[in-house]
């Protein structure tokens, strides 16, 4: 049941493959909530503004499950700007934009930008059942191919971080449904179900993850469960705002419906807040 009411919500926008949604419109719509969000914060110098800038290096690019780049690596800078509260909406809308730029030669075809407006809100706020949402819309442009190759991603996810406490510490269930469009292979649904637990070490926060995905026939793969992904990452503070984070990761794939074989990888990120 719940599968059939997400795939209402998310799942019949096949006419947006008619309706392309054209890069020049969402870069338009980016740069205008950038501009008002900034002439807005004007008043508030003093306070951050909700900029940050984020640099990582990877040994690999995982999209759902799927080695972009072949077993190498990859540099990423995403800047995302959280807009400040706004009449009607309020605070949450967010926009960004991430590139994914291969370290070794002959990928350049893959060379990818992507650009992304969202909301994120919060309902039963301070209570055990709170529920945290986000829902965004991407455009994944692979800017060395025609824009057939493009991918329209629409995502919901939703977290709850007060539902258990394990020794005191939350365990933070969260459930991603995504639905991808593209006039090619990867197009269809994705449900992503995971739980994130963060412990301290000597007083460091180390961040422990898993999760299950659900690949539904994207890729022309058969449907079922794809992958499962476990990770351990942990934040340092390097000043006030600027923080260093490395992580590990490792995917378990399923042979016959995804990548052929399980891959561990990881990197580093730094992230700058202003």
């Amino acid at each position: 049941m719940l599968r059939i009411v997400l795939e209402c919500v998310l799942g019949n926008f096949s006419f947006l493959k008619e309706q392309f949604m054209l890069k020049k419109m969402v870069l338009m719509m980016i740069v205008v909530l950038f501009g008002c969000g900034t002439a807005m914060a004007q008043d508030a110098e003093t306070t951050p503004i909700g900029l940050e800038i984020e640099v990582s290096a990877m040994s690999e690019y995982n999209f759902y499950g799927y080695d972009v780049f072949d077993d190498k690596g990859v540099w990423s800078i995403e800047t995302t700007y959280q807009l400040p509260k706004l009449p009607i909406i309020g605070e949450g809308l967010f926009i960004g934009i991430k590139s994914f730029a291969p370290m070794s030669d002959g990928f350049e075809e893959r060379l990818e930008i992507d650009y992304t407006i969202g909301y994120g809100f919060t309902l039963l706020a301070k209570t055990p059942a709170q529920i945290n949402t986000t829902l965004s819309y991407g455009y994944l442009d692979l800017v060395k191919q025609d824009s057939d190759a493009d991918i329209q991603e629409l995502k919901a996810a939703v977290t709850l971080p007060n539902l258990i406490k394990v020794l005191d510490n939350p365990l933070v269930p969260r459930i991603e449904v995504v639905n991808l469009i593209s006039d090619g292979p990867i197009d269809g649904m994705l449900y992503v179900f995971g739980v994130d637990y963060t412990i301290p070490v000597f007083k460091q926060p180390i961040k422990l993850g898993a999760d299950i995905t659900y690949n539904d026939s994207i890729a022309d793969v058969r449907s079922g469960w794809s992958h499962y992904t476990l990770g351990v990452s942990t934040d340092f503070a390097i000043t006030k705002n600027i923080t260093l984070t490395p992580c590990v990761n490792y995917q378990i794939s399923q042979k016959d419906r995804i990548d052929d074989e399980d891959s561990l990888y990881g990197g580093v990120a730094i992230k700058i807040s202003f």
